[in-house]
């Protein structure tokens, strides 16, 4: 890995982040905490509705028409979450009958949310 030093910063290649991400399995597959999911959709916002949106695009296999520029804007659970539904058809064992009631309930609470 080549670390060149600028200042007090060390710049590393993105050819040597992806070589090491490669090398040690790549990005871990974090397993869904629906019922944390399940709460911050119903607490309501703009984080609950966006992350409400990207797992029932992520189970209906439908596109995600939100701006993917706001994941920024998420908590550190918020983003953990995102990453967790980006992963949940990679999850040893994934079986989407698993996911069902997390579905019902986030479609029954974002319609909810719509009155």
């Amino acid at each position: 890995m080549n670390l060149e030093v600028k200042g007090n910063k060390v710049i590393i290649s993105l050819d040597d982040i992806m070589k090491k991400a490669y090398a040690t399995g790549g990005v871990p597959i974090l397993t869904l905490e629906s019922e944390l999911l399940i709460k911050r959709v119903k607490d309501g916002g703009w984080s609950g509705d966006y992350l409400g949106q990207a797992f029932l695009s992520a189970i209906r296999q439908q596109p995600f028409t939100l701006s993917l520029g706001r994941l920024i804007h998420l908590d550190a659970d918020g983003f953990r979450l995102f990453h967790q539904i980006l992963h949940i058809r990679h999850v040893n064992g994934w079986h989407e009958a698993v996911y069902i009631h997390t579905a019902i309930s986030i479609d029954h609470i974002l319609k909810q949310q719509e009155r």
